[in-house]
């Protein structure tokens, strides 16, 4: 029985760059079969597997400076406010949901699953990781611009609820290749979809419908949709699209093949983007969205 390792060398031992109240922590929140490791030459503590502070009413790392996570990181449900300390890497998926961040400068900028930043004080996407392989979902913040977010996700982006009024800066590429890979951006105030991505967003196989969810916002969801089609269809801008929606001969059929147009009260919002709209156009527009039309039939 000499050659028989004593327990506790299996588990983390002792690191003089930790203290004991780190070390505590450290093993109170790695998951199951997860283990943890302090690298003294770069100061920073590398998880092999899982670990999960979430719901612990932290303000903080508690001084520690992860590195890299091969399975998930959850810190949600806390009192951050800054995300200094955080995994470089994270092999898995990292979720800093509901907490009282402001920014994600700190965040991992691998991940190898989703990202989830919702329920936080965001007003900019800066400090993003460039590449998420999952879902990216940064819903009810106070976002005004998608600049600075990553720009290839691997499955859904849901940036709803917050106070966006274009989709500029959103992901370029959306790769994923599940049939259910959506885009949200309900309950924003958006009037533009400029910058909205045109590759990845995936039809439903029943209604053939792009997997494009914007309701609530001041342009009603089926002439955002109908633009959104229009432009992933042919490759085109924006500005191009609702060039072409614009006129009658590209108005939505209806059931029964009734056809109708934009309505003018979302005329009046989009005409701004109308390159080719007069002033007098524009002014008639505006005057005639006071009527609140809900659909013009022609």
């Amino acid at each position: 029985m000499r050659h028989v390792l004593p327990y506790n060398l299996f588990e983390n031992s002792k690191s003089p760059g930790l203290t004991k109240e780190q070390e505590d922590w450290l093993n109170k929140s790695r998951q199951a079969f997860s283990k943890w490791n302090y690298n003294p030459e770069t100061g920073l503590v590398d998880v092999d597997g899982s670990f999960s502070c979430s719901e612990q009413g932290i303000t903080d790392f508690k001084g520690i400076r992860f590195g890299k996570v091969t399975g998930w990181f959850s810190c949600s449900f806390n009192k951050l406010t800054s995300l200094e300390g955080a995994p470089q890497i994270v092999g898995l998926s990292f979720s800093c949901y509901d907490n009282n961040l402001s920014s994600l400068e700190g965040c991992p900028q691998e991940v190898g699953g989703s990202f989830d930043c919702s329920r936080n004080n965001l007003t900019s996407l800066e400090g993003s990781p460039r590449e998420v392989g999952e879902n990216f979902y940064c819903k009810y913040n106070k976002l005004t611009t998608l600049e600075g977010g990553p720009s290839i996700i691997g499955g859904d982006f849901n940036c709803s609820n917050n106070e966006l009024t274009s989709l500029a800066g959103s992901p370029e590429i959306m790769k994923s290749s599940r049939p259910t890979s959506s885009f949200y951006c309900s309950n924003n105030q958006i009037t533009s979809l400029e910058g909205a991505p045109v590759r990845g967003i995936v039809k439903d196989f029943y209604s053939q419908k792009y997997r494009f969810v914007c309701e609530g916002n001041p342009v009603q969801p089926a002439t955002l949709h109908r633009i959104y089609t229009v432009m992933a269809d042919r490759n085109i801008s924006f500005v191009e699209a609702l060039k072409l929606c614009w006129e009658e001969k590209f108005a939505k059929p209806m059931s029964g093949g009734v056809y109708y147009s934009i309505p003018y009260e979302d005329k009046a919002i989009l005409a701004v983007h109308h390159p080719d709209l007069t002033q007098d156009d524009a002014k008639m527009y505006k005057t005639m969205s006071v009527y609140k039309k809900k659909d013009f039939i022609i």
